[in-house]
């Protein structure tokens, strides 16, 4: 057996792909105007790349700046650059500065005390942190609810999924690479 071949999965082709993954990827170009190159990755399985577009794409109580406050930190955490890049361009479009997108990328939101409470339970939780819940009282006192709390948890998990089909593809970045930081604030 050869050790030196890789065995990434490499990203599809668009006419290779199945009349279903082709349909809900001209849907999502539709309302992004683009295709990610990991979502045809994801398009090796019918089934589950229909799964994971319905709960991707599921509405949710958290505000569209809110979802790319999470998408944003818990890239972050995982080192996912890739998915930094599109989530900085896409938080830039959802009117986040410069400099808050990298205050949230540092594990800093201030400039905002609700979403600072949102910011620290993400970073807890992703972090598989055992002091996630001291951060539950900070979370509820700022305004969110139980509801918000279960979609928070949701949007972390449809984050990380995409991270784990980026670390076994050959996928690449859809948007010009975001600068690294130093080091994440604990």
């Amino acid at each position: 057996m050869n050790q030196g071949v890789s065995k990434l999965l490499k990203v599809p082709s668009i006419e290779s792909l199945d009349i279903e993954s082709k349909e809900a990827l001209q849907l999502i170009r539709s309302k992004i105007g683009f295709i990610p190159n990991v979502y045809r990755v994801f398009a090796y399985s019918p089934r589950g790349f229909k799964r994971f577009i319905n709960f991707n794409n599921a509405e949710s109580s958290l505000s569209h700046q809110e979802l790319e406050l999470v998408n944003l930190t818990v890239s972050e955490i995982n080192k996912a650059y890739a998915c930094l890049a599109t989530h900085t361009a896409a938080a830039s479009s959802l009117g986040f500065s410069e400099k808050e997108i990298i205050a949230i990328r540092a594990g800093r939101a201030s400039f905002d005390s609700k979403l600072c409470a949102l910011a620290n339970l993400c970073k807890a939780i992703c972090q598989n942190s055992t002091n996630a819940v001291t951060h539950l009282d900070n979370f509820f006192e700022a305004g969110y609810s139980k509801e918000n709390l279960v979609d928070l948890i949701l949007a972390i998990t449809a984050k990380t999924c995409t991270h784990l089909m980026y670390n076994i593809s050959e996928a690449e970045a859809d948007f010009p690479p975001v600068a690294v930081l130093n080091s994440f604030q604990s």
